[in-house]
């Protein structure tokens, strides 16, 4: 069995389509959970190479996804479901949204700095505020001292 692609999204990997990184497609729809279930047996079936595989398996007769363009084409990694479509921080529709642990920075999904560091940044901060109003205090004092006593 021949693989054949009509969409610009999809690739042929092997024997079977599959999205094209910088693409995305969803099984969302009504019955599509069995059909995304049965699409993936199909392209296990098609790996093995000896006689071990399941006969009935070997076609797929469901109907692909529509494929989308990604937003942001460096966020879809491709594949076959969407759970390794996204490339790591992302998730969701054309892998759009940030992930859990993920922030959106510029476009992108940054993942999130260690509690640890952010209650630091908030300790440290005040303290460097003090110090510097500290210093200046101090500075202004020895330059008022100096204009006073020639």
């Amino acid at each position: 069995m021949a693989c054949n692609v009509t969409s610009p999204g999809l690739t042929c990997q092997g024997e079977y389509p599959s999205v094209k990184p910088g693409y995305w497609w969803s099984w969302k729809s009504p019955n599509s959970t069995d059909m995304q279930e049965e699409f993936v047996s199909f392209t296990k079936e098609l790996n093995i190479t000896d006689d071990t595989y399941n006969k009935s398996s070997v076609r797929f007769s469901g109907h692909l996804p529509e494929v989308y363009r990604c937003l942001l084409p460096e966020s879809c990694e491709g594949g076959i479901t969407e759970k390794e479509m996204c490339k790591e921080g992302y998730e969701g529709p054309l892998c759009s949204l940030c992930d859990v642990n993920h922030f959106s920075w510029f476009n992108t999904c940054q993942r999130c700095p260690p509690l640890w560091r952010g209650v630091m940044q908030l300790l440290l901060l005040p303290i460097l505020f003090i110090i510097i109003l500290f210093a200046l205090f101090k500075a202004d004092k020895l330059r008022t001292s100096k204009h006073k006593h020639p």
